[in-house]
């Protein structure tokens, strides 16, 4: 028997499949779906629709993921605003500021960088709690921070002290 995350995946994955011939799924069995039409009995699908579901599927598996019996410490992107701020000697004020100067740019890249791949937050989440920004310019900002981080070995090295350091529980971090 499937998990409720599993089926979710893979009728987001045979919609996704789908939706390049065309709206209708050959997908009827979980309960989350219910626009069946009664001529074809396959599943319509709207862009909402799959957006929703998609929804649905993020909550799945970060649920799972809380479940789990062996938790991993994931820091909340506050810290890490707080954390690269200080690493960087700016403000938190800055980082959360729409100034593009390179001194508050490169920082704000990093902290957005390290909150992709440290936390479960998605793009448009991330970009809400740092500065209130679009999911685009979050993506901009990881592809930018990749690049940086691949041509300047001093700034990788601080950046992977940085990310040792977020990954420690508060309680290892005193210590």
């Amino acid at each position: 028997m499937l998990s409720n995350a599993q089926e979710l995946f893979q009728i987001y994955k045979q919609a996704r499949s789908n939706m390049r011939m065309g709206p209708k799924v050959n997908y009827v069995r979980h309960e989350f779906v219910r626009p069946v039409n009664q001529e074809t009995q396959q599943v319509e699908f709207t862009t909402w629709q799959l957006r929703k579901l998609r929804q649905a599927l993020d909550d799945a598996l970060r649920n799972a993921q809380e479940e789990t019996e062996v938790s991993v410490y994931r820091p909340k992107v506050k810290l890490i605003v707080a954390i690269v701020a200080d690493e960087f000697g700016i403000s938190v004020d800055d980082i959360l500021s729409h100034r593009r100067t390179v001194n508050v740019a490169i920082p704000r890249h990093i902290a957005v960088y390290l909150a992709r791949r440290l936390t479960l937050r998605s793009t448009s989440e991330i970009g809400r709690l740092i500065g209130k920004r679009d999911h685009t310019t979050i993506l901009h900002s990881i592809n930018r921070a990749s690049e940086i981080l691949d041509s300047d070995g001093f700034l990788r090295e601080r950046v992977e002290r940085l990310e040792e350091l977020l990954k420690r529980e508060p309680a290892d971090a005193e210590t």
